[in-house]
């Protein structure tokens, strides 16, 4: 698996648990907040929040 495909597999697997977190539900409100899980998916990963921030809205990706 070349590179880029192991960084967009990546990617892929970030943006599934930041909606699968998302969507999460507690007496029917969302259990988290976005600052939670992107600081969640940042330990996970050994990312910045940030850098999580801008891979779940699509924000580094090249055309």
């Amino acid at each position: 698996m070349a590179k880029r495909e192991k960084t967009l597999k990546r990617h892929d697997d970030i943006r599934k648990d930041f909606e699968k977190m998302s969507n999460e539900k507690e007496y029917g409100v969302q259990k988290y907040n976005m600052k939670f899980i992107l600081e969640k998916l940042g330990e996970k990963y050994y990312m910045s929040s940030k850098t999580i921030e801008n891979i779940v809205f699509f924000r580094l990706e090249k055309q």
